[in-house]
């Protein structure tokens, strides 16, 4: 969540100063793929960890695959 956090902080930021120059910020843009990918991971893995509460292992090891991809995507 600190991560989310962080990523909406620095889109808000970025906007403030977007409105002030007049014109668009390449940073908020890439502000809003960044939170977008990080909170769907976030439900992955959150329906992972379910999943293995359910021990249902293979549905829960899918799911935090799927999620750990989302977030090493924003990093290449």
């Amino acid at each position: 969540m600190a991560y989310i956090n962080g990523i909406r902080a620095f889109e808000h930021v970025s906007s403030h100063k977007s409105d002030l120059e007049g014109m668009a910020r390449k940073s908020t843009d890439e502000c809003g793929g960044a939170l977008t990918h990080a909170e769907q991971a976030h439900r992955l893995l959150r329906g992972a960890h379910d999943c293995s509460e359910n021990k249902e292992w293979e549905k829960a090891e899918d799911m935090a695959r799927a999620g750990v991809e989302l977030l090493k995507q924003r990093l290449e």
